[in-house]
């Protein structure tokens, strides 16, 4: 399993295409996710967690003005992808 930590400003926004299927779960904050195949915006809130589709746009904001939200983004490592990655050391 291979997870990112990320960290968006308060007020701040990012579009994302995950590349296969992952996780998110917010770890602080609140955040906003949106889209295209979405049934309804989902709002995740510290220990939140939302699956995600491969290929689908969302766009992800930090709800609080005040506030930055982290997440984390867990994702499946396939045999032999760790060495593609260059990740082979730290496995």
């Amino acid at each position: 399993m291979l997870t990112m930590n990320l960290t968006l400003a308060p007020s701040e926004s990012a579009t994302f295409a995950p590349a296969c299927d992952m996780r998110l779960r917010c770890t602080e904050g609140m955040l906003w996710l949106v889209g295209d195949r979405l049934r309804e915006d989902l709002v995740l809130e510290a220990g939140d967690s939302a699956q995600l589709r491969a290929s689908e746009k969302l766009v992800l904001s930090s709800v609080a003005h005040k506030e930055a939200v982290s997440f984390e983004l867990s994702m499946p490592l396939a045999p032999g992808s760790a060495h593609a990655l260059g990740l082979r050391q730290f496995l």
